[in-house]
């Protein structure tokens, strides 16, 4: 092989190293945007959850206190009847 091929050569395989390294940086780089994405989904799923069960507690209080006070209701009137 004369020096004018080998130079081709080694540029040809210069010009795939860094197609390759360009190639790898741009995956992991999608790879970190994913990670990225992937953690704001989680989060956005945390907090969703955390509202729903801060909403059911609401409401499960709402719950409790009417049949505390329906309970409280139907107590004094039982008392009265007995009287």
């Amino acid at each position: 092989m004369d020096s004018h091929a080998t130079l081709i050569a080694s540029n040809v395989v210069s010009m795939n190293q860094d197609v390759s390294t360009e190639i790898y940086h741009v995956t992991m780089e999608q790879r970190g945007i994913t990670d990225k994405v992937v953690n704001m989904n989680r989060d956005v799923l945390t907090a969703i959850y955390h509202v729903t069960m801060e909403q059911m507690g609401i409401a499960n209080w709402r719950l409790t206190f009417f049949w505390r006070a329906m309970q409280l209701v139907f107590t004094r009137k039982w008392v009265k009847a007995q009287k």
